[in-house]
């Protein structure tokens, strides 16, 4: 573990938190889904004014009561169900248009659709009722596919499988429907790097940037088993504390919290999750064969080891 040039990184580089994707990703998820949710229930608020009965005292001292729509309960039963008749009428489209077209194109269509709609209501609600039912139908299957777009968002191939389904529609001649299925990657994907392949040589690193290299990661793993070996196991809290002392000892940087000084619970399980052969046991009650197995040969054989 002595090589650690390649593990220092830049710390001018200032880190920003606009300029990371994931982040980018979840606020304009959040307010898509903000945005859906204000569009399926605003005509359950407005309804309440649009039928109240409003009292008019004329300068004659004639009372009128009246209210701009007149439908009683079972039309506004109607209209408030018929955004969830388009809603679940389409429950297997979603997820289908989301992988044929990518989740972004299908969420951002369906959410603009649908507030489009939503500005004709004035207008259609007083033209002529059973057309406002066919429009509040629209709304709901334009907004159905979130809840089933939302998925493909979340990426599940790596840059080597994107490059060896390109080779495999390129050379080998397969479809991109078929290559899609096979390699588990969008079509809409596909069709892009199909048509600039450039771009697949200037893939970028997806997902958060690890602490340790590759080379470094399997000298802790060797460590690790070294230290079982002579029976000076680790406990997770152990292990998450040396891995803080060793980047703070070669200035590696990191996001780990330094008040506590372990490193964090996503990067333990990172690793444990790459590292199947390694297993951290909590501090458990000791039996009678196992403190009879640990005897003066075993002790011995922990000392003799340099």
């Amino acid at each position: 573990m002595d090589n650690v040039q390649g593990e220092k990184r830049n710390r001018d580089n200032d880190w920003r938190l606009w300029m990371q994707k994931r982040y980018v990703v979840a606020a304009l998820s959040f307010a898509g889904f903000f945005s859906a949710y204000l569009l399926r229930v605003n005509l359950s608020v407005a309804i309440v004014d649009m039928t109240e009965i409003k009292t008019v005292t004329l300068a004659n001292g004639t009372i009128i009561y009246s209210r701009e729509f007149d439908w009683d309960t079972r039309i506004q039963g109607y209209i408030l169900g018929a955004f969830f008749y388009g809603y679940a009428s389409t429950q297997l489209i979603g997820g289908y248009l989301g992988a044929r077209f990518g989740g972004k194109r299908v969420f951002g269509m369906g959410i603009a659709a649908t507030a489009l709609l939503t500005v004709l209501t004035p207008w259609v609600a007083r033209w002529n009722v059973y057309l406002f039912l066919i429009l509040r139908t629209l709304e709901g299957i334009c907004e159905m596919p979130r809840n089933y777009s939302r998925k493909t968002g979340i990426l599940s191939y790596s840059a080597e499988d994107l490059q060896n389904a390109i080779r495999a529609i390129k050379n080998d001649g397969k479809k991109i429907r078929e290559a899609a299925r096979t390699f588990n990657i969008p079509e809409s994907t596909l069709r892009k790097y199909k048509s600039r392949p450039e771009d697949l040589h200037q893939l970028p690193r997806l997902g958060r940037q690890p602490v340790f290299r590759k080379e470094t990661e399997n000298e802790l793993r060797e460590y690790i088993l070294i230290l079982a070996k002579l029976f000076f196991g680790l406990t997770p809290k152990g292990l998450k504390r040396l891995v803080f002392r060793y980047v703070e000892a070669n200035n590696i940087r990191h996001n780990f919290n330094r008040e506590e000084g372990l490193a964090g619970k996503d990067w333990l399980y990172g690793f444990l999750k790459r590292t199947p052969e390694i297993t951290l046991r909590q501090p458990e009650g000791t039996s009678l064969n196992r403190i009879a197995s640990f005897n003066k040969e075993a002790v011995q054989t922990f000392y003799s080891n340099d």
